[in-house]
């Protein structure tokens, strides 16, 4: 059975078990390969694989979690942001620091440019 993917080594590797465990039988003693390799090994090997990957997996749906998490988030500040922007705009337009007002970027700005120098200039204080 040929590797295709991460997920593909558990089910390969139990086939080489397989083997193995069948040509022990068919020997009438286990094989051993370079003096270390066996089956037991192979079987340690399989455990490790699974491990890691379950491990994976679940720090993929957790960062996919957070992305989700952090979209709400991002949803939240817009509101704010454009609910203090309007406020400013309404009761203090005669302030230059409403000049300066900076729109909120949208949540799909992601990461990325946009949600960034709008963070730096919040915490700076140059809003």
């Amino acid at each position: 059975m040929p590797i295709s993917g991460p997920n593909s080594y558990p089910s390969t590797m139990n086939h080489v078990i397989q083997h193995w465990t069948d040509l022990n039988r068919v020997l009438g003693t286990p094989l051993v390969l370079a003096n270390t390799r066996n089956v037991a090994l192979w079987t340690t090997w399989l455990a490790q694989v699974q491990g890691k990957l379950s491990e994976t997996t679940a720090a993929v749906i957790a960062a996919a979690n957070r992305k989700g998490e952090l979209d709400v988030l991002k949803e939240d500040v817009i509101s704010w942001s454009v609910i203090f922007n309007a406020t400013m705009r309404s009761d203090h337009s005669e302030l230059s620091y409403v000049r300066n007002l900076v729109p909120a970027p949208q949540v799909s700005a992601g990461g990325g440019s946009s949600w960034s120098r709008w963070c730096r200039r919040c915490r700076s204080g140059r809003m």
